[in-house]
């Protein structure tokens, strides 16, 4: 998105429509642009879903945030909670989902847990016969996967 629209994009909003005013650490708040924040702005993104109104950049940037961009869908705030170290608040955001890319994250989450049988029973369900070799590297690809 050239940064012309994006000015078009966020000069319009009310202040009902902004990101919320969370900051990062040291008070500083990073910078979005607004189709993380607000999906209703860009109508191109409803019928391709959330894959391609995030890059990688923006979701590692909403890791300095207290609560994730309220926009994420459950698989992406899942991951969200996981990076920051709250493994309760990620099983909760998938556990009762059925989607294959749920389920996947399901199963990341039980392998990280440490029990390797219900990972192995949501990775069956994700249709997934395999997962990478570090915790680390399944995060990065889940990520990748789901921003895509």
């Amino acid at each position: 998105m050239g940064s012309g629209r994006l000015q078009v994009l966020t000069s319009g909003l009310g202040k009902r429509d902004r990101a919320p005013a969370a900051s990062g650490p040291g008070g500083i708040r990073p910078r979005f642009s607004c189709r993380v924040w607000d999906f209703r702005l860009l109508p191109s993104c409803a019928p391709i879903g959330y894959k391609s109104c995030m890059t990688m950049e923006d979701f590692r940037a909403s890791l300095t945030l207290t609560e994730p961009p309220r926009e994420l869908p459950a698989p992406l705030a899942a991951l969200w909670w996981d990076a920051k170290g709250d493994w309760a608040r990620a099983h909760g955001m998938v556990d009762d989902l059925s989607t294959r890319d749920a389920m996947a994250v399901h199963a990341y989450l039980h392998r990280k847990e440490g029990v390797e049988w219900n990972a192995d029973y949501w990775y069956g369900r994700a249709g997934r016969k395999f997962h990478r070799p570090t915790l680390d590297a399944e995060w990065q690809a889940l990520l990748e996967g789901l921003l895509g």
